[in-house]
């Protein structure tokens, strides 16, 4: 179980190191899908058999963009 939790949070970790990377390039647009991805691979290097619920990953992303106020990013909601 501590695997698990410190596997996720080094992968949600990793996909808000991307989004910081993207928004200092000026980059403002993200499609969580491919956000999504980055999320599970990373899970899954560390967890081969991990599973991984979108729609929990969509709103503790989004929970965190709104606690960093970042209020100029577009999240198009594409998940598959």
């Amino acid at each position: 179980m501590q695997a698990s939790k410190q596997a996720r949070g080094h992968a949600f970790s990793e996909v808000v190191v991307q989004i910081d990377d993207a928004l200092s390039q000026g980059i403002y647009s993200f499609k969580l899908g491919e956000l999504y991805r980055v999320y599970e691979q990373r899970i899954k290097y560390f967890i081969p058999d991990a599973t991984v619920n979108k729609t929990l990953f969509k709103g503790e992303l989004l929970d965190h963009l709104s606690s960093m106020e970042c209020k100029n990013i577009l999240m198009e909601d594409v998940l598959s």
